[in-house]
């Protein structure tokens, strides 16, 4: 039979929160820069002159063109300061969330 022993919640540090949601962010940069850059290439594409014959046609069309033409790993183009950013912004944003969620529930008493 399981112990009847009441868990305890740890306490996270910020850095520990951090470096959390940095990893989170950093790992979803990751997971979506190849739908990305086809993104960005159909964005340009849309700025041809007219009457020439579209490279790109569709999402899976554009990540297949672009693998085949520059190789797999041109997908992944300019990932590292993707990565410095979601560091940076995911970071801050989600690590930060709730300490500053808690000084405003204890500083709301004195606001209002």
């Amino acid at each position: 039979m399981a112990s009847s022993k009441p868990t305890t919640k740890t306490q996270v540090s910020l850095a520990g929160t951090f470096a959390s949601s940095a990893f989170s962010a950093c790992w979803a940069e990751i997971c979506t820069i190849p739908i990305d850059t086809a993104k960005v290439r159909l964005q340009l594409q849309g700025k041809q002159t007219a009457g020439e014959a579209p490279k790109y046609k569709g999402m899976f069309g554009t990540l297949s063109t672009i693998a085949r033409e520059e190789g797999v790993a041109s997908l992944w183009r300019g990932i590292i300061p993707g990565l410095h950013r979601q560091c940076l912004f995911g970071g801050l944003r989600i690590g930060l969330y709730e300490p500053e969620l808690w000084q405003l529930w204890w500083l709301a008493p004195l606001i209002l």
